[in-house]
């Protein structure tokens, strides 16, 4: 949410959702503002009657001077609105909401859960396809780079970096490394797999499978991709839906990725360019 000062009222915008409880507040964001811009916290306050103490915490990522203060403003059961002060000018970009928490308890009460985590890959294939024979893709091995915010924007509990995707000393077998979710039990996850498949013998004609699976629980996913004798080469984008649960968040367990086709192909090569971890909200209260 951009807010841009007009240099007389001071901008508000409301984060939903909290649970009700009186106390001292701490509210962690992250912002982006123009180099020049002086921002003040001016005030915190809802529209329901709950006094309650509040003190605002944040960080820059791009050098703009911050002014903090403790101010005293209600909070509710449903928001806490934060008031900006631009000062002089310029303007404020409020980027993610981290965290809202408790004072004196060290309770976490509202976290962004929400977020996802793009992949991209060199050197992630497969080759010499036997028919309905599956194969795994070595992750590990393979060439990754995670694409910049704002295309990545990480969960609340995912740690900012690759190994918050994949864990390279999970599992073993078949291959080492796991994919994993953000660790939320009962947080849905879609997985999007991108991907390339090449010289393909033009008489073949048949099925691809992606195939999802953690090898612990035995929980598959399988999504189907079409060949026909026409195309010897194309290009593939599937969505692949996992729920974090106990089999699949605690260390070694995860997921690997795999692929069969329904045809014998001693040529045919399956490429993975991409994998996007989508976590959907959730928040744990």
């Amino acid at each position: 949410m951009r807010i841009i000062n007009d240099g007389v009222t001071d901008k508000v915008f409301t984060i939903n959702g909290l649970p009700y409880r009186k106390g001292l507040y701490e509210v962690y964001y992250n912002t982006e503002a123009d180099a020049s811009t002086t921002v003040g916290i001016r005030d915190i306050y809802s529209k329901i009657t709950l006094e309650s103490p509040i003190k605002v915490s944040h960080y820059n990522v791009n050098g703009a001077t911050f002014i903090d203060s403790n101010v005293f403003g209600l909070v509710s059961a449903l928001s806490v609105a934060l008031g900006f002060n631009l000062g002089g000018g310029g303007s404020v970009d409020i980027k993610t909401i981290n965290s809202v928490s408790l004072l004196g308890t060290g309770n976490i009460l509202w976290k962004n859960e929400a977020g996802q985590v793009k992949v991209n890959y060199t050197g992630l294939s497969l080759l010499n396809f036997t028919a309905e024979v599956s194969k795994t893709f070595n992750i590990a091995g393979a060439t990754s780079t995670v694409v910049a915010s704002p295309v990545t924007t990480y969960p609340y509990s995912t740690p900012n970096s690759y190994s918050g995707i994949f864990d390279s000393a999970r599992g073993t077998t078949p291959v080492a490394g796991r994919l994993i979710e953000n660790p939320i039990n009962g947080q849905a996850h879609i997985w999007r797999v991108q991907g390339t498949y090449a010289n393909k013998a033009a008489a073949n004609n048949g099925s691809l499978d992606l195939i999802l699976r953690n090898p612990v629980s035995g929980f598959t996913v399988v999504k189907g991709i079409t060949l026909p004798s026409n195309r010897t080469s194309g290009a593939f984008d599937e969505l692949m839906v996992t729920v974090a649960d106990g089999n699949s968040v605690p260390s070694p367990n995860g997921y690997i990725l795999e692929s069969r086709v329904s045809f014998t192909d001693a040529n045919l090569a399956i490429e993975i360019t991409s994998i996007t971890r989508l976590s959907n909200a959730k928040e744990p209260f």
